[in-house]
């Protein structure tokens, strides 16, 4: 089995911005459904004050049956907290960059208090020799 994840990029920074990305990536890859949506980078979105309403159009396409789950990348825990204040539905997971040289417990910690699942992205430290080279990935 596959799981299928789409992002709405950075620069969908309003919901109308958000529904066109998602349709756009479901159109390029001949679907109708993803497994996951993910919101991308939320600092943009955060100044702007229009996390909530992306979010809220998030939770629409999932209600659509446009995804299984909806979830969020690189937010920290300021940011879980902004969108977890006003929202209906919850992050499913949150995708980070995550490896021993950037082991992030207290995000962990935090997530998995709110029921939300870590994904690590770059587990390998995009290939960095200070991690490929670690002890801990060594042995």
């Amino acid at each position: 089995n596959m799981i299928v994840t789409i992002k709405v990029p950075k620069r969908s920074s309003t919901k109308t911005q958000a529904r066109e990305e998602v349709l756009k990536s479901l159109s390029q890859l001949q679907r109708s459904r993803v497994d996951i949506i993910l919101l991308h980078w939320p600092c943009d979105l955060i100044a702007a004050d229009m996390l909530s309403s992306v979010w809220k159009e998030l939770e629409s396409m999932k209600k659509e049956g446009l995804c299984r789950v909806i979830g969020v990348s690189n937010f920290t825990m300021m940011a879980l907290k902004n969108l977890l204040a006003g929202c209906t539905i919850k992050p499913a997971l949150n995708q980070v960059e995550r490896h021993p040289l950037l082991p992030q417990h207290h995000l962990l910690e935090y997530c998995d208090s709110q029921g939300i699942t870590i994904q690590a992205h770059s587990p390998l430290g995009n290939g960095s020799e200070l991690l490929l080279e670690n002890d801990t990935i060594i042995r």
